[in-house]
């Protein structure tokens, strides 16, 4: 997957400095930071949902999780804040080293252990190495909150002097659900087990794989002192991330899961589940841009399509990747797989095809802007360029009344940004 940071200017390493000497007058309060090949953003929400127990905090939003954001996220928590909470990106190697000695987390959060990056780290093993700094540079006095179900990320559970809490599915986690329940419409639910007490929990999130950030959440809660009831009553109905896997409802009675931020082959089956999982009267996929695959991209997205095609009745594979799938699509049979070149005619083709009922999963990396499938269903939407370097989604873009059609022979990059 290519990334692309600007190198730090002048201004960018004055704010560093400033920001590493301001840090160490923030001591004791929190300093949460969370890495992880996934999941970081939707975590980083929960955890402030739950540490604003301990009264007023800064905690990182969309604005970023590398480089410059890092020291703006320290000079942003005021001295009144009982806590921050920021995400931080290892994106190659060495990627974590200097904003971590800013940083300075006395709590560190790893969620997963994924093929993100893979070409900048080689292998997985790289990978966790880099994620593996989060808490080899905790303090003592510290908390280590690594997932249970990740066997890379419990393996590090030796290589920091920190407490560690525990968190997942598995038998062996100090924070653990079960009784998961989670088919859309349904939101997921869940009993909370800690210390021999149990406590139901019913959120406002979509899909068995939220249940993790969830119960990160949980323990950082815990590590910071909230009671256990208060850490579910903080999350009880709590939502996520717009368009990580967040429902919207459009005027025609379909409804439209948008996962359109990050579309890592490896992390799809979760995506689909969430599908294959739910009650709808027709169920409809759209994939885009997919990345962080080795080998030629045929395989993967071929991979996708075939799986895509076991849950729903119709799929529709959308930009300049589409016509990789194309020796997938059914001679005959009652399912249609079917290919487009841009958003625009996928848009075009779906005006009056969903009804009340259907339940059309979109999932896609931002470069595509696949939302504007479901923005131009309830306002003003006019611009459907095929190549856009605004990294926001058409949601909060002004550009989105402005007309402009696909380019003619328009490319993206295949290996879509995260």
């Amino acid at each position: 997957m290519s990334m692309s940071f600007r190198p730090p200017t002048a201004r960018d390493r004055r704010r560093s400095r400033a920001a590493a000497i301001y840090r160490r007058l923030l001591h004791g309060r929190p300093f949460v930071g969370i890495t992880g090949s996934v999941a970081k953003t939707t975590t980083t929400k929960l955890i402030g949902d739950v540490l604003a127990a301990l009264g007023p905090g800064h905690a990182s939003g969309l604005g970023g999780n590398a480089g410059p954001h890092i020291p703006r996220a320290i000079l942003a928590t005021r001295p009144r804040h009982r806590y921050c909470v920021q995400e931080i990106s290892g994106h190659q190697p060495g990627a974590l080293d200097t904003a971590l000695a800013i940083f300075r987390p006395n709590i560190g959060v790893v969620t997963w252990i994924g093929m993100d990056h893979w070409k900048a780290f080689g292998d997985p093993a790289g990978i966790a190495e880099e994620k593996r700094k989060m808490v080899s540079c905790l303090p003592a006095s510290g908390c280590a909150i690594l997932n249970a179900d990740d066997p890379a990320v419990l393996a590090m559970a030796p290589y920091t002097r920190a407490r560690v809490l525990r968190f997942g599915l598995s038998p062996a986690a100090d924070v653990r659900a079960d009784d998961v329940q989670c088919a859309f419409p349904t939101r997921l639910s869940m009993t909370v087990r800690h210390a021999g007490v149990s406590l139901p929990l019913r959120t406002g999130l979509i899909g068995e794989h939220m249940t993790h950030p969830v119960l990160a959440a949980i323990a950082v809660g815990l590590a910071c002192g909230v009671p256990l009831r208060e850490c579910v009553r903080r999350l009880d109905g709590v939502t996520g991330r717009r368009h990580r896997m967040t429902a919207h409802p459009a005027p025609s009675g379909a409804t439209f899961l948008l996962d359109t931020r990050k579309a890592p082959v490896w992390t799809v089956e979760a995506s689909l589940r969430v599908l294959e999982q739910a009650r709808a009267r027709r169920k409809i996929i759209v994939i885009g841009t997919l990345s962080d695959y080795r080998g030629a991209a045929a395989r993967p997205y071929r991979r996708v399509a075939r799986r895509a095609l076991e849950i729903a009745e119709h799929v529709y594979f959308v930009g300049p990747a589409a016509q990789r799938v194309r020796k997938e699509v059914p001679v005959n049979g009652d399912r249609d797989l079917r290919l487009f070149e841009t958003v625009w005619e996928l848009h075009e083709f779906l005006h009056g095809r969903l009804g009340p009922g259907d339940v059309v999963l979109v999932k896609s990396s931002r470069v595509d802007h696949l939302e504007r499938l479901f923005e131009a269903r309830v306002g003003p939407h006019a611009c459907w360029l095929t190549r856009c370097e605004v990294r926001g989604c058409c949601t909060d873009c002004k550009r989105r009344f402005v007309s402009a059609r696909p380019e003619p022979g328009a490319r993206t990059s295949s290996d879509a940004e995260p």
